[in-house]
């Protein structure tokens, strides 16, 4: 079976290099089996929850539009997943603006 999440397992390949951790490493420190982190980096897996793809993106400091991008870009996310990850990735950044306002005041 081919892998059909290319886009966004080079994304999560590069971002990985980047902090210069292997995939065990990093696995660990997302709080995830490793066969799980091993599996979207190949291309054969994607996140199944949002809660993930949230943690993954924060790690990063990238935004989750930005992992939902290169999934798209895969063209594998069907219109109601792609609905339920942006109405997510909204109501996080909701939340971190009024949590932002409250620290400021």
């Amino acid at each position: 079976m081919p892998a059909k999440y290319i886009e966004f397992s080079k994304l999560l390949r590069e971002l990985r290099e980047s902090k210069e951790l292997t995939q065990r490493q990093l696995a660990k420190k997302l709080g995830i089996p490793h066969g799980t982190w091993a599996g979207y980096e190949s291309g054969y897996r994607f996140p199944e929850s949002p809660d993930i793809l949230k943690k993954i993106a924060d790690f990063f400091g990238v935004p989750v539009e930005k992992l939902m991008q290169a999934a798209q870009e895969d063209e594998m996310l069907d219109g109601s997943q792609l609905a339920r990850y942006i109405q997510d990735a909204r109501h996080y950044r909701k939340r971190i603006s009024e949590l932002a306002t409250k620290l400021a005041r």
